[in-house]
């Protein structure tokens, strides 16, 4: 069961916020990941794929491989499963930063997988040089910073990808591990959004909502 402070943070999300605009499965990522940061910004600025709930609940079912760029990121993430491509210590490629080498390299060690960027741009980068090998992934590519992360995220938003982004400059391992973990929430059937709106916590049938099952 959630803590106490998470519902109560949650009841005051619902006084600010409202996600009518959203299918629940998105409005669930969006409303964690605000949650997580207490910074609303993220309700203006975030995209869910129509299809990237689907996608990365499949992925799980699977039990394929979450991939984060660093290791803050993965320590954020509520998952035995959740790897971080700069901690595997991959040969560097030539003229590549580190995060970049790293996350070409866990693209071709793991792929089908999860991918969870929340800090380096140049490791969405990577993802996204990468698209022919990616074979079914997903991405959530929330980098931050002044030096490529809005641009990164453009690219993504332009891709073919089932993703999970924000525009500008903000973002952040918090942000990115909040939506991978409101993924992991909803295949676990544990839920806050109904119609829209938030709701007391309330369980679905594990690992779908009750729109996915038709």
């Amino acid at each position: 069961m959630p803590h106490p402070i998470e519902e109560q943070s949650y009841r005051i999300l619902s006084t600010r916020l409202d996600f009518e605009s959203f299918d629940d499965e998105s409005a669930e990522i969006i409303a964690r990941v605000v949650h997580s940061t207490a910074d609303l910004d993220f309700a203006r600025t975030m995209t869910v794929t129509s299809d990237f709930v689907v996608s990365a609940l499949n992925l799980l079912g699977r039990e394929r491989p979450i991939v984060c760029d660093v290791s803050m990121t993965k320590y954020g993430v509520n998952s035995k499963k959740s790897i971080s491509a700069i901690a595997e210590q991959f040969e560097l490629m030539a003229n590549k930063t580190r995060s970049y080498s790293s996350m070409f390299r866990a693209v071709v060690n793991f792929s089908p997988a999860i991918f969870v960027v929340g800090c380096s741009p140049t490791s969405l980068e990577a993802l996204l040089d990468c698209e022919q090998m990616l074979n079914g992934s997903v991405i959530i590519g929330m980098p931050v910073g002044f030096v490529g992360a809005a641009e990164s995220k453009l690219r993504l938003h332009n891709s073919n990808f089932e993703f999970v982004t924000n525009s500008g400059e903000r973002g952040g391992s918090a942000a990115a591990a909040a939506a991978m973990n409101a993924v992991i929430r909803i295949s676990a059937g544990q839920r806050y959004i109904k119609g829209g709106r938030i709701v007391e916590p309330y369980q679905t049938a594990k690992g779908v909502s009750n729109d996915l099952e038709g």
